[in-house]
């Protein structure tokens, strides 16, 4: 859950110019049910993996070039 905490801590600004009632909270358990695959509660390093790489928003997010200028 940590992981996906921190990805929406690297977002949640953004995102909360696009639904005002949108809570970190909220948007953690959101992103970590569509993860967690098999649903047992536990995000494997393997469905964490997946879900961004299957997520173009995330995707990108997470291959940004952070050197750019």
């Amino acid at each position: 859950m940590a992981r996906v905490q921190a990805i929406y801590n690297m977002v949640g600004p953004q995102l909360a110019y696009n639904d005002p009632t949108d809570t970190p909270d909220r948007r953690t358990k959101e992103i970590f049910s569509k993860m967690d695959e098999n649903k047992d509660g536990v995000l494997s390093k393997e469905e964490f993996v997946r879900g961004c790489m299957s997520d173009q928003f995330l995707y990108q997010m997470l291959t940004a070039d952070q050197q750019a200028d």
